[in-house]
């Protein structure tokens, strides 16, 4: 329940965009004793809330040990609007062997893809 309510929290930080909650999303993120659950919360708020401001963090977070933390970073790359983008996500599928991150990174590619065309419109 509590967990939960954490989640939450971190999630409408993306809706609040400042330094403060900058700070509180990249301690979600970097923090140790910070569980999976809420390092991909983090991580998606960060992306949504703060675009190519933390695209390093996304880039790192696509080469962490856990898949579940990958799979967030690469539905994370998908929300960032930058043209670097689509090259981190390239390259990441390149060495991705879990399907699971494949998919999101190939969804994320597809976002890209579809805000190029909208943007050509």
């Amino acid at each position: 329940q509590d967990q939960q309510r954490r989640l939450r929290a971190l999630a409408w930080l993306q809706h609040l965009p400042s330094a403060q909650s900058l700070a509180v999303l990249q301690e979600a993120w970097r923090a140790r004793e910070s569980d999976v659950p809420t390092r991909r919360v983090a991580l998606r708020a960060l992306a949504v809330g703060f675009g190519a401001e933390v695209l390093p963090l996304v880039r790192e977070a696509l080469t962490d040990r856990n898949v579940w933390i990958r799979e967030a970073a690469a539905f994370a790359a998908g929300d960032i609007d930058d043209r670097r983008v689509q090259a981190i996500v390239a390259d990441a599928l390149e060495r991705e062997p879990e399907l699971a991150v494949r998919d999101a990174l190939m969804a994320s590619l597809q976002a890209v893809s579809r805000r190029e065309r909208d943007r050509q419109r």
